[in-house]
C-alpha cells in the first residue's frame, strides 16, 4: 500500500453458506425503522431566515460512475455505508456535548418517477429544526443524511421530471426514518369546504401535497393528479381558523367529494404590540404556542405562522388563529421578554389585543476578521450544545412535544446573522439558558471558517477566519479472491454517492472524506460483513472485507430474475 498508507485493519468472518442456497438475514439485528408520516400540504433567530443561503448539502457532491459496465454473474451489490462519528476538528467543551452532537437523526429514501424508476431531484427542509437543509438525490433517486435534528419537519420535494410534493417527516435521534415517494399512478381528488351551517365557502385556499387550488361557487375543489401517500392538507380562508389534516391517498384512487368535507369555524385575530423600542432597527420574533392541554395542537398549521415578526415599538396583527388559550414567547437580540412567557385567550370572530414588554439583556458582541481585516457578510451563529433540549426547556415541555407539532429551534438554542461591513455582529447572550455556547463564522465564499467556545461572563469575542482544510482522506476496501466484477453501492453520511461495477483485479477506494472518526458498515445480500466498525481516519486507511464465496465467483447468479 506504500509508505503513505495507514494501519491495515483486517476483519475475518466465517460466513456459513448452504450448498447453493443464500439465506437473507434481517430482523432483530437491524435498526428499528421509524415510520414516517408523509403529507401534502421558523425561527433560527434574527434576519438569517429571510436569506436564501446555499448550504453544503446543495453543493455538488463527488460522484463517480464506472466508465463501462463490467460483465458479471454477481447479481447482488456490495452495500457500503460510511457515517462520520466525530470530525477531527470539532468545537468541544468540558461537561457539555460537542458542537453539532445533538443532530443525530437519520433520514433515507428514494424518489420514483411515473415509470417507477428512480428519478433525480432534491429534498428541501422548509419548516422545523432542520429548516434550510437540502438533500440532493443521485441519478437513482436516492437521498439521505445522518446529521439531522429530531422532531417533526416539513420537506419540499422537487425535480425536473416529477410533479413535486410537500411532506412531513418524523425524525428521532439515533434512529433511521424512511421517506419514499412514487409519482406513478396518481389519484383523483374531489373535496368540499363549508361553514358551520353547512353553507359552501367560496375561495378557500387548499394546499395539498404542495399543490394549491381554490374552492368554486359550490365550495368544491379538485385535483386531477395527486401523488399517493399520507399527504398533508391545509385549508385557509380569511375570517376562518385554518385547518390542518393528514390524509392517506391511495395510488390510482378516485376520491369523491363526500369523503373530503372540511368545516371551517370562525377564526380569531391577535394584535401584538411591543411597548419598548429596544433595538428597533430589526424585528423581534414572537412564537405562538397552544397552552398545555389545548386541542388545537395538531389540527392547526402552526409552522405557517411561527415566528411572527414585530418591530419593537410597533404592532403586528395575525389573522385566522384558532380560538383558545395561547402562550407567547418573545425574543429579540440584546433584549429579553418581561415576563418570559405571556398568555392570551382568543375568542372566535373577535380581535384580541395584547402588549408585550422587553427589557435590556446581556449581549455578546464581536467581529469577524481575516488577515487583520474585517469581513462582511460572514454567516455567524451562536448555538447551544444541545439545541433540542434547550428549545424544550424554553417551552417547558417534555421530549415528545416536538413530535406533535412542527417547531423550529428557538433563539435560545441558535441565533444566526450576517456580519456588517465592519465585520461586527451582536447576539443576545442567553447564558441563562445555557452557560456554555458555541460561536462560529463561515466566510461569504464558503471556504473559510472560525469557531470559539463561549463561556459564562464573556461579552465580546473575535472570530478569525482560516481556510477550511480539504476533505482528502481515503478508505480503500480490499476484497481478496474475487473472480468477477462486483456491483458496489456506497452512501456517505446517508447520501448515496457511488454505484460502480468494480473489476475483479481492483480494490475499491472511497475518496474525499473528512478527517475524523468514521463508522463503517458493509453487507452483501442482506448479510452483514462489517458491522459498526469504527476507524480513526487521518490520511488513508485500508479495510479488508471478508466476502462470501458467492460474491466472489458468481453463485448468486442463481437468484438473478433475468435468468429464470
Amino acid at each position: 500500500m506504500g509508505s503513505q498508507r495507514k494501519i491495515l485493519l483486517i476483519f475475518a468472518a466465517c460466513l456459513a453458506l448452504g450448498a447453493g442456497l443464500l439465506v437473507a438475514l434481517s430482523g432483530g439485528d437491524e435498526e428499528p425503522v421509524v415510520p414516517v408520516e408523509v403529507v401534502t400540504p421558523g425561527g433560527v433567530g434574527s434576519e438569517i431566515d429571510l436569506l436564501d443561503r446555499v448550504t453544503r448539502d446543495e453543493q455538488e457532491l463527488p460522484t463517480r460512475q464506472s466508465e463501462g459496465e463490467e460483465p458479471t454473474e454477481i447479481f447482488f451489490p456490495l452495500e457500503l455505508s460510511l457515517s462520520l462519528v466525530e470530525p477531527a476538528k470539532r468545537l468541544m467543551a468540558d461537561g457539555v456535548g460537542a458542537h453539532g452532537s445533538g443532530a443525530r437523526a437519520r433520514l433515507e429514501g428514494h424518489l420514483y418517477g411515473t415509470d417507477s424508476k428512480g428519478v433525480a431531484g432534491e429534498v428541501r427542509f422548509t419548516s422545523g429544526a432542520n429548516m434550510g437543509r437540502v438533500l440532493k438525490c443521485d441519478a437513482g433517486g436516492g437521498f439521505g443524511a445522518h446529521d439531522l435534528y429530531p422532531g417533526l419537519s416539513i420537506v419540499k420535494v422537487s425535480g425536473p421530471l416529477i410533479a413535486g410534493a410537500e411532506r412531513e417527516v418524523l425524525l428521532r435521534n439515533d434512529r433511521k426514518s424512511v421517506l419514499n415517494i412514487g409519482f406513478g399512478r396518481p389519484a383523483v381528488v374531489h373535496g368540499r369546504v363549508q361553514d358551520e351551517a353547512g353553507e359552501p365557502i367560496v375561495g378557500a385556499r387548499i394546499t395539498m401535497d404542495g399543490q394549491e387550488t381554490y374552492t368554486d361557487q359550490e365550495g368544491t375543489f379538485y385535483y386531477p393528479r395527486m401523488t399517493s401517500g399520507q399527504v398533508l392538507l391545509i385549508v385557509e380562508k380569511d375570517g376562518y381558523a385554518a385547518w390542518r389534516e393528514k390524509y392517506n391517498v391511495k395510488a390510482g384512487a378516485n376520491l369523491s367529494g363526500d369523503k373530503l368535507v372540511y368545516t371551517l369555524r370562525p377564526g380569531a385575530r391577535l394584535e401584538l404590540h411591543i411597548a419598548e423600542s429596544i433595538g428597533a432597527r430589526q424585528p423581534a420574533q414572537v412564537f405562538l404556542l397552544p397552552a398545555a392541554g389545548a386541542r388545537t395542537s395538531r389540527d392547526f398549521p402552526w409552522h405557517r405562522y411561527n415566528p411572527v415578526s414585530v418591530y419593537p415599538g410597533g404592532t403586528s396583527t395575525v389573522e385566522g388563529l384558532p380560538p383558545g388559550n395561547l402562550q407567547l414567547y418573545l425574543f429579540h437580540a440584546g433584549a429579553r421578554a418581561k415576563p418570559r412567557v405571556s398568555s392570551v385567550s382568543l375568542k372566535a370572530g373577535r380581535l384580541t389585543k395584547t402588549v408585550l414588554h422587553l427589557e435590556p439583556a446581556p449581549m455578546l458582541k464581536g467581529r469577524v476578521i481575516k488577515d487583520g481585516e474585517p469581513v462582511s457578510r460572514a454567516l455567524v451563529r451562536l448555538e447551544a450544545p444541545d439545541q433540542v433540549q434547550t428549545t424544550l426547556s424554553t417551552f417547558g415541555q417534555p421530549a415528545g412535544f416536538l413530535e406533535v407539532g412542527v417547531f423550529p429551534n428557538l433563539p435560545t438554542s441558535v441565533q444566526s446573522t450576517w456580519s456588517d461591513p465592519a465585520g461586527r455582529f451582536t447576539f443576545s447572550s442567553n447564558e441563562q439558558a445555557t452557560p456554555t455556547r458555541y460561536l462560529t463564522a463561515e466566510g461569504p465564499e464558503g471556504k473559510t471558517w472560525a469557531g470559539e467556545v463561549v463561556r459564562r461572563g464573556q461579552t465580546e469575542v473575535d472570530l478569525v477566519l482560516k481556510e477550511i482544510p480539504p476533505d482528502d482522506s481515503v478508505i480503500e476496501f480490499q476484497m481478496e479472491g474475487r473472480e468477477l466484477a462486483l456491483p458496489i453501492q456506497v452512501s456517505v453520511e446517508g447520501q448515496p454517492r457511488m454505484a460502480v461495477s468494480l473489476p475483479a483485479d481492483q480494490d475499491f477506494r472511497v475518496e474525499e472524506l473528512a478527517k475524523g472518526r468514521w463508522r463503517v458498515n458493509a453487507r452483501w445480500n442482506s448479510q452483514p460483513l462489517l458491522r459498526d466498525v469504527v476507524i480513526d481516519l487521518k490520511d488513508e486507511t485500508a479495510l479488508l472485507i471478508p466476502l462470501p464465496e458467492a460474491a466472489k465467483s458468481g453463485g448468486s447468479a442463481l437468484f438473478n430474475p433475468a435468468r429464470r
